[in-house]
């Protein structure tokens, strides 16, 4: 379990007239969180900068307003952010706990301490600065032209790359460019954001913290060679269909399904996960709106559990008090379906009902690779990435220094090479690789030798020109074009379904289906489905706000709408193949018997129907089978 404490540079200045100093009761009160989070058995995972820098609260516009600026000087090694940050830090990390008696710095519940949000999210944003903010601008082009200049000091002139103009004034390139330059523009930002780490790790080190340290890198491959050589923990952040306008009248949300396009978002990851070390995914969603939320615990969760990563922590709002909020983009609390997803994703992930992948498998870059021209700046290709849902994938490079933090891994049991670059959609609030649409045929030839060393057993039923992909444990598999996928372990099933279709899986069985749903089972008691005496069934729709408008794709918002939150009812016919006698209640969101709805038992064990609709408590996601006493 763990608890990420983002945008702690604004929760801890609440209400705060000056600069850098928190109100003393909200010192305490995050304080006592942090011991009662530990008593819990709960880890954090400590943001030093966010985006707003404690700065005090009549500043946050203004600060949050400037915050693609601000990383931009503190990639450049301002003297006046890194000093804030360097104060900042040192406060936090060696003040002391009343409730558990340790300074912050000290205190094993804080798993790891992130630098700075999103800090490369910034680069493509430099050339915007002109019209923004020209002093920072100055400032970044003084310092890319005297790397330029450094560079190729002692080249004569008639040898160097570029015309006498641009070493004199060195010009910004755009993310689209893809000229010679291109290489030393992006090594430009690989050197810095390297020095920037080392700086970081410096504080760190001078402050006595001892712990671990992680970054949220960008998809660039530039990026993937700093996490490398500077990260111990690599930290990616990612939505699927990121919502562009928030909940205003003309915000867009795509309507994409994540089974559809092979789970895009979980193979973004691609060039992130770094071979042989921790890897967290620790902003995360399936956003509201999109009409494929459900689809969420398998076709992430369950991925990641199967890639053995090591943290998933959604974004954001998991606990309410109290029940008063409309539905909106990433709030979780009030979500049914997220609720759902949750609840099966902790089963999944936490539990480790589904089983890693035995094998390991690795795409080797070099630093020469990644500065040839075209590469630096673009992503790994996505094709290639759907091996993530074969097997436990990650990136390594051969000949760059590993983080000297990094203990030396075992050697992969499949190493392979990339096959061509992708294009990066830069957004102000993230970046994600494009599906560029090559070739399969690498792809191919990497799953034939998948087969061919044993890695996928020859009853793997992968079927690349069928868009069929089962994991080498055969616990996981999807059908993308028929929007299908599904997990089978022995603690627990699921899967997700389009409407009018059915599935039987092992212990589930799905005879009737009307809207698309996830239907998942699962034990609570820790028991194999079969031998189980409490079970959960999980049927996840979809969600809306009352009197909320969309045009008819879906994707353009009218009117967000009001409370109370509605949930899509569908009718179900379920059998459960196990033996024994079973009761089955309807369950409200915090557990709580609503009411019992008739089984009929069978030979193979127990099927019911049900129409969602006419619960006498409303409609709910959760049902609880037990065993009758």
């Amino acid at each position: 379990n763990l608890f990420r404490m983002h945008g702690f540079d604004s929760w801890i200045m609440a209400f705060s007239t000056e600069d850098k100093t928190p109100l003393p009761r909200y010192v305490d009160r995050w304080d006592r969180m942090v011991y009662e989070l530990k008593q819990q058995g709960i880890y954090l995972q400590l943001d030093i900068f966010s985006f707003w820098l404690y700065s005090s609260a009549r500043g946050w516009f203004q600060v949050a307003e400037k915050r693609m600026a601000n990383k931009i000087l503190f990639i450049l090694g301002d003297s006046a952010i890194r000093e804030r940050f360097t104060e900042m830090s040192g406060r936090i990390l060696n003040h002391v706990n009343p409730y558990t008696k340790l300074a912050w710095k000290d205190d094993p519940a804080f798993i790891a301490v992130e630098y700075y949000n999103e800090l490369g999210l910034a680069i493509p944003y430099a050339e915007k600065l002109e019209r923004t903010y020209p002093d920072v601008y100055k400032f970044f082009k003084a310092k890319w032209s005297a790397f330029l200049n450094q560079k190729y000091a002692n080249v004569p002139q008639a040898k160097r790359p570029y015309p006498p103009a641009v070493f004199e004034k060195a010009p910004v390139l755009g993310v689209s460019d893809r000229n010679q330059l291109r290489s030393d523009y992006d090594e430009f930002w690989y050197e810095h954001l390297k020095e920037t780490y080392r700086f970081c790790d410096q504080v760190m080190k001078n402050n006595g913290y001892k712990g671990l340290t992680l970054q949220c890198p960008m998809p660039a491959l530039r990026c993937a060679a700093v996490s490398w050589e500077s990260l111990p923990i690599v930290d990616a952040h990612g939505y699927h269909c990121h919502p562009d306008g928030g909940e205003q009248p003309g915000a867009t949300v795509k309507q994409d399904s994540s089974v559809a396009d092979a789970s895009a978002l979980f193979r973004r990851r691609f060039s992130d996960r770094m071979y042989g070390r921790p890897f967290f995914l620790n902003e995360h969603n399936y956003v509201f709106r999109n009409a494929y939320q459900y689809e969420k615990p398998i076709m992430l969760n369950a991925f990641a559990a199967m890639n053995d990563w090591d943290a998933l922590a959604i974004h954001s709002g998991v606990v309410a008090l109290t029940n008063d909020q409309r539905l909106s983009s990433f709030y979780s609390a009030n979500n049914p379906v997220l609720r759902a997803g949750e609840f099966l994703s902790s089963l999944f992930f936490l539990r480790r009902d589904v089983a890693p992948a035995k094998h390991k498998a690795a795409v080797a870059l070099t630093k020469k690779y990644v500065f040839t021209k075209g590469n630096s700046g673009s992503a790994l290709n996505p094709t290639q990435s759907r091996l993530m849902l074969l097997t436990n994938v990650s990136t390594l490079f051969t000949d760059l220094p590993r983080n000297s933090r990094t203990p030396q891994p075992q050697k992969p049991d499949f190493i392979f090479q990339p096959a061509g670059s992708a294009d990066i959609e830069w957004h102000g609030w993230f970046a994600e690789a494009k599906e560029n649409g090559t070739s399969s045929a690498s792809l191919e030839s990497l799953v034939a030798a998948l087969r061919k060393r044993g890695i996928l057993p020859k009853d793997n039923i992968t079927d690349l020109s069928k868009e069929i992909y089962q994991s080498e444990t055969g616990e996981l598999t999807v059908f993308a074009k028929e929007k299908k996928a599904s997990v089978i372990t022995p603690k627990s099933e699921a899967v997700a379904l389009p409407a009018g279709k059915t599935e039987k899986l092992r212990t589930l069985e799905v005879r009737k289906n009307s809207v698309n749903t996830l239907i998942g089972l699962a034990s609570v008691d820790n028991r194999p489905l079969k031998e189980s005496t409490r079970m959960v069934l999980v049927l996840s729709t979809r969600v809306a706000n009352t009197n909320m408008q969309h045009d008819a794709s879906g994707v353009y918002l009218r009117v967000i709408g009001t409370l109370p939150v509605l949930y899509q009812c569908g009718e179900y016919e379920i059998q459960i193949n196990r033996p024994g006698k079973l009761r089955c209640y309807a369950l409200s969101l915090t557990g709580e018997r609503m009411e019992e709805i008739p089984l009929s038992p069978n030979a193979a064990g127990s099927a019911f129907t049900l129409d969602m609709t006419k619960l006498k408590h409303g409609p709910t996601p959760f049902f609880e089978l037990a065993t009758e006493k």
